[in-house]
């Protein structure tokens, strides 16, 4: 019997162009369900381009239709205007001097298929800043410039929450990203502070609209990073690893060898070997990806234990039962320890696949609650 789980694949894979159709027609039940499982996971408009291919015996019905081609909009117009956020901010910081990358986001439009990418659902726009040609201290240069214009929601190890640009949700970046193990964050952020003048290039992701965004590479790498924090920080859902397939299927052909041997080598030295055998079992599982887009050989253990969180968690984890009984998120102290105690305690699980970044998760906490408090960026 076909679960409600495989067909949300299957649907997933028709809007891929890897499928031609469902192996059943689900019932209504079942599409109320599958409806469920896609805005979960945040692929409402990927998987509407599914809906769209499916003869009409298979499609759900008319009513559910229209609702679903109504949240596909919504992604559209998201779309357009998160586009319009990122040029209008890189053109600003680069006004007042500060060499820009938008991270991840709206930067994978590039990948995705002319179909789907106007259907890819947006989030926040995450963009990293330092200033041109300087080799003083970039985070407190940057903190400056955006102290000085009263920008500054809230501030974290990694990034300022910024006010928000017309609706759109802003986080401007000191660094990249960021692993919890000392030794490996270390040489993740040595690789990107040296390679700051080598990792960037310019891309067209819409009709006139062109950003900053990381070459193959850097992106390869630094989304892993992302996926392997978001895995251990709050939850993961399909929507990055669906980032993740195109981003492997747009650059790995046309890698040189000596680019493969970077991105191996840098797998190994930023301890990334095993959550990356881990998502190509996801995005092999899931999606079809082809064993030549594959960046590491399959790891079906740890990869079993990741889709069965994704499919647990949903989207960031916001779907999490497990992360129900600590309260309304805030800012307050009660709160926070709540959650970094409940946070530890569900890492626990994955200790066997990623022993020093839970060990170090909660150690690195602290140093990032020290470096706000008493304002570490000015040294």
């Amino acid at each position: 019997m076909t679960s409600i789980t495989t067909l949300f694949f299957q649907l997933l894979q028709i809007s891929l162009g890897s499928r031609e159709k469902l192996d059943i027609a689900p019932t209504p039940t079942d599409w109320l369900q599958i409806f469920a499982m896609a805005k979960k996971q945040s692929l409402m408009g990927v998987c509407f381009s599914g809906i769209e291919r499916l003869a009409k015996e298979q499609s759900p019905g008319e009513d559910l239709i229209m609702e679903w081609m109504g949240e596909t909009v919504k992604v559209q117009r998201r779309n357009q205007k998160l586009n319009e956020a990122c040029q209008e901010l890189s053109t600003y910081f680069d006004n007042k001097g500060f060499a820009t990358c938008i991270l991840k986001g709206q930067s994978n439009r590039i990948y995705y298929p002319t179909h789907l990418a106007s259907r890819r659902t947006p989030g926040d726009v995450d963009i990293w800043l330092f200033p041109k040609g300087s080799q003083q201290n970039s985070v407190k240069q940057t903190m400056e410039l955006l102290g000085n214009e009263s920008s500054i929601v809230s501030l974290a190890y990694l990034h300022a929450e910024l006010k928000p640009l017309n609706t759109v949700a802003i986080e401007a970046h000191f660094r990249p990203t960021f692993l919890n193990e000392p030794i490996h964050n270390r040489r993740l952020q040595k690789w990107f502070a040296e390679s700051k003048a080598d990792c960037i290039m310019e891309i067209e992701i819409a009709d006139g609209i062109t950003i900053p965004m990381l070459k193959p590479v850097y992106n390869i790498i630094f989304q892993l990073v992302h996926i392997y924090r978001h895995l251990l920080d709050e939850g993961i859902g399909l929507r990055q690893l669906l980032d993740y397939y195109f981003l492997l299927r747009g650059t790995v052909q046309s890698l040189t060898e000596e680019q493969k041997k970077t991105i191996a080598d840098k797998l190994s030295a930023f301890g990334l070997s095993r959550i990356a055998g881990a998502v190509m079992y996801v995005l092999r599982q899931v999606f079809m990806i082809e064993e030549k887009y594959m960046i590491v050989p399959v790891n079906e253990r740890y990869g079993r234990q990741l889709l069965d969180e994704i499919m647990i968690a949903g989207n960031f984890g916001h779907y999490d039962p497990r992360l129900k009984d600590i309260g309304l998120a805030s800012h307050d102290t009660s709160y926070q320890i709540r959650h970094a105690i409940r946070r530890f305690t569900r890492n626990t699980r994955f200790f066997m696949a990623y022993p020093s970044e839970v060990i170090f998760e909660p150690f690195a906490r602290v140093i990032h609650f020290w470096w706000r408090k008493f304002k570490l960026w000015r040294y």
